[in-house]
């Protein structure tokens, strides 16, 4: 991934230990959200 890519900030988000359990699932959804688009460029730019 890029530097400053702002899903590194995601996942330094979700591995903190004081982050509640409501907050991590919407870490942690947004952490795949990004994922998928990510992977979903890198397919547009193939083809």
């Amino acid at each position: 991934m890029a530097v400053g890519d702002p899903s590194a900030e995601v996942k330094d988000a979700r591995d903190l230990k004081a982050i509640g359990y409501h907050d991590l699932a919407t870490v942690d959804a947004r952490l795949h959200e990004m994922e998928n688009h990510y992977k979903e460029e890198r397919l547009d730019e193939k083809s």
